[in-house]
């Protein structure tokens, strides 16, 4: 008995010491214990496969997605007779994170000048990889179709895992149709119907994902509207197109546009990791009501929108007007997306017109004016007792910020198609919008084809715009396109404003008819553009004249440069292939459109084509949680992905409370498109440090930024208690002493034999024996 006695306490001490070892290796600070990890996400998981966001789904649906892109498109030919065909062919780019079956549906729609539609069409796409390319094409019979011009629209519609991924009413381009069989029309003297003297700029506002992004767009430097679509007539000539928006890095295109041209312009705006999107106010319009004279009383409303995503904001308007006191309107609460006018009954000067200065006002605690210049003129009529009338220019400037901001206006030229040796004037208004310290000075320069031909310095006594001029004497610049260049200065920030001039010769005819026509047929690459390397750019040109082409140059504008190629002939019925050789930016990125010109003394033709410039983009894979122990070093590991389509490096960077504890973090990594590389990185966390949770950042730095947030829970290391015995070490000896005593009492009980009444020992032997098993059902 003393034997088996000794065998259940010796099993209960390695029982309870295998407990507490569980315990203590499962016990964290606080007291808590670990709960098993979430499985990760894979396809064969029947509540993943169904969209459940439950267990270890959800971080990895985050992660999956898909992206669609229209790289290039083409209308063929962008004329065509009463009952011809006209070949529509998009190029669609996909990414996805994770491959599985991804399909989109493909709708093109064609809509007449009165926007009703007239002719679809629906094509299905499959895609069979994480990055793949598929071309699209459509054929329009024009059988039906009346004379005139037709606009092409494409929607995108993801499919299966790409569920939810749109391209929403993206503006393929136009053509026109004509009756072939109509007589040319003729004025009265005999001449051609004039053609037309103004051009079309349609403007679209995109994001990084080909949806359709509202923001502030401006042509020439100047506010035009507030949205993600804009078309406007503006005379022939080179435009700087740009657009921005809270939250997303801004996006500027220079585009020539001619006679009777529709040029679409899309802008990419990028999104800007860490940037807040907060309300933000701007004025989109500004409009005078009632008699525009001298002395009188007008309503100057206001309007202006609440552009955030979050909270409504009480908006007012606050101007100032020179000579002439402060005012602010009353306050408005403006919700989000939402437009309101705002009124003020405003007294016209009685001597002249004045510049006034709006700035958009929130009513909140922080008192923070909202920035972007808005500026519109009024002409204001003469009275008798007006001795000066000028117009009246309603403007808004940035008020807060770097406290310097300049602005360099449209450059015109009083001819852009001179001839050799004539001497041209050039005019650009430079507006100095904010500055810490008035009266300031601006420096101000002009290049031409990258040489400094003039410079001089302007003096400010308040904020205004002022004009500039110069001018240029073409004979000491060869025939050909000319890029004219204007910069401002002040105190460290610049604007820069940009104009083609093209010089002709003396002897320029253009004839026109059968016997001399020069025709840009179509542009090529020979490789995809991707930013920061070279690219070939083809273009054919043909003759399609009767008589021999001789002097023919040819250029080509793109990424805000000329390139020109040189002087070649072509036989009637010819063509020659013309090669540019083309830098393409490192910052370059969307969409890319370039115009190649062809021409000689008697001919001219130009073709624009736009193409996507390929691109490295970063993600990064990093679990939610790291916990860790304080007083050690333990491993960590993140993987960063190429998901763009070329190769980039990409700059590491780790921020954030802990960031000092993380090491072994490169500063850089080149990846190829689809690779991949796991970062191992090492976390000391010091001594002492509080239990918690301790957020950082990763972001990898390219083109675009990615950042992503990652915790680590730091738990308190497990020691066991150390004994301090002093000088009450014969304390611990009694106890230890009376334990033992209590030990060996408890072990002579137990072993001590039980008696009958008789006082003889009773036969354990001769105990009545059960059987193991009931046999009773046998």
């Amino acid at each position: 008995m003393f034997k088996k006695t000794q065998n259940h306490v010796l099993v209960g001490i390695v029982l309870a010491f295998v407990v507490f070892s569980l315990i203590a290796s499962e016990v964290e600070a606080g007291g808590c214990i670990r709960l098993p990890k979430r499985r990760a996400y894979t396809p064969d998981r029947p509540e993943c496969r169904s969209g459940s966001r439950l267990g270890g789904c959800e971080s990895r649906l985050r992660t999956t997605r898909c992206s669609f892109q229209v790289s290039s498109s083409e209308i063929s030919p962008s004329q065509v007779c009463e009952g011809g065909n006209v070949n529509v062919d998009i190029t669609l780019n996909m990414m996805i994170l994770r491959f599985i079956d991804p399909s989109a549906s493909v709708k093109m729609t064609v809509l007449d000048s009165e926007g009703f539609v007239v002719v679809e069409g629906i094509e299905r796409v499959y895609f069979d990889g994480i990055m793949a390319v598929r071309t699209v094409s459509f054929d329009i019979d024009t059988e039906g179709l009346e004379s005139g011009q037709y606009r092409v629209y494409l929607d995108v519609v993801g499919e299966g895992i790409c569920d939810g991924t749109k391209i929403n009413n993206y503006y393929v381009g136009s053509f026109r149709v004509k009756d072939c069989d109509a007589v040319t029309t003729t004025t009265p003297t005999g001449t051609t119907t004039p053609q037309p003297r103004q051009c079309v700029l349609q403007i679209y506002v995109w994001d990084q994902d080909h949806s359709e992004l509202d923001g502030e767009i401006y042509i020439n430097g100047l506010f035009e509207e507030y949205g993600s679509y804009l078309q406007v007539e503006k005379n022939p000539g080179t435009y700087k197109v740009s657009a921005k928006a809270e939250g997303y890095s801004p996006d500027t295109k220079s585009v020539y546009c001619g006679a009777g041209d529709i040029k679409k312009v899309d802008l990419f705006l990028r999104e800007v990791p860490g940037v807040s999107k907060d309300p933000k106010l701007v004025v989109s319009n500004i409009e005078m009501i009632g008699d525009k004279t001298c002395g009188e009383e007008v309503t100057l409303r206001f309007w202006v929108k609440n552009s955030g995503t979050a909270i409504s904001k009480d908006a007012s308007v606050m101007f100032d007007v020179e000579d002439d006191a402060s005012y602010t309107t009353d306050s408005v609460d403006i919700e989000v997306g939402k437009t309101m006018p705002i009124d003020f009954v405003y007294d016209l000067p009685d001597d002249e017109g004045g510049s006034i200065i709006v700035k958009a006002t929130p009513k909140d605690s922080e008192g923070y004016y909202y920035e972007g210049r808005r500026s519109k003129t009024f002409p204001i009529d003469c009275d008798d007792y007006c001795d000066d009338c000028r117009p009246t220019t309603i403007s808004c400037y940035p008020y807060c910020g770097s406290g310097y901001d300049i602005e360099v206006g449209l450059i015109s030229l009083s001819n852009e198609y001179p001839d050799q040796c004539e001497v041209v004037l050039a005019t650009v208004p430079v507006t100095l919008e904010a500055s810490r310290d008035l009266p300031d000075n601006v420096f101000v320069r002009a290049f031409i084809d990258g040489g400094e031909m003039y410079s001089t310095e302007m003096h400010f006594e308040r904020l205004t715009t002022k004009t500039l001029q110069f001018t240029i004497d073409t004979c000491k610049y060869g025939k050909g396109a000319h890029s004219i260049e204007v910069e401002a200065k002040v105190d460290g920030v610049s604007d820069t404003a940009r104009k083609i001039m093209r010089i002709q010769p003396e002897d320029a005819i253009y004839a026109t008819g059968p016997d001399y026509c020069i025709l840009v047929d179509r542009i090529w690459l020979d490789d995809e553009l991707v930013a920061g390397g070279m690219a070939k750019v083809h273009a054919k040109v043909e003759n399609c004249g009767l008589r021999a082409l001789g002097d023919v140059r040819a250029r080509l504008e793109g990424f805000d440069a000329v390139f020109n190629d040189g002087v070649f002939g072509i036989r009637p019925n010819e063509d020659r292939d013309v090669v540019f050789n083309v830098y393409v930016p490192e910052d370059a990125a969307g969409m890319e459109s370039f115009t190649v010109t062809a021409w000689n003394s008697y001919a001219s033709d130009s073709y624009t084509k736009s193409y996507l410039v390929f691109d490295g983009a970063p993600l990064i894979e990093i679990e939610s949680e790291y916990v860790v122990t304080e007083c050690k070093v333990e491993q960590i590991a993140f993987d960063v992905v190429n998901i763009g389509q070329a190769a980039d490096t990409f700059t590491i960077d780790v921020s954030g409370d802990p960031a000092s504890w993380i090491q072994g973090v490169p500063s850089s990594i080149a990846l190829n498109p689809d690779q991949r590389q796991t970062v191992n990185a090492y976390v000391s966390v010091p001594c002492g440090t509080e239990p918690g949770y301790y957020q950082f950042t990763v972001k990898a730095s390219g083109s675009p930024d990615y950042s992503v947030t990652s915790v680590l829970r730091v738990r308190q290391s497990f020691n066991m208690p150390a004994l301090t015995l002093g000088d009450n070490w014969w304390l611990v000896a009694l106890l230890l002493l009376l334990l033992l005593l209590l030990l060996l009492l408890l072990l002579a009980l137990g072993g001590r034999k039980k008696k009958s009444g008789n006082g003889k020992e009773k036969d354990s032997s001769k105990r009545k024996k059960f059987p193991m098993f009931d046999d009773c059902c046998a």
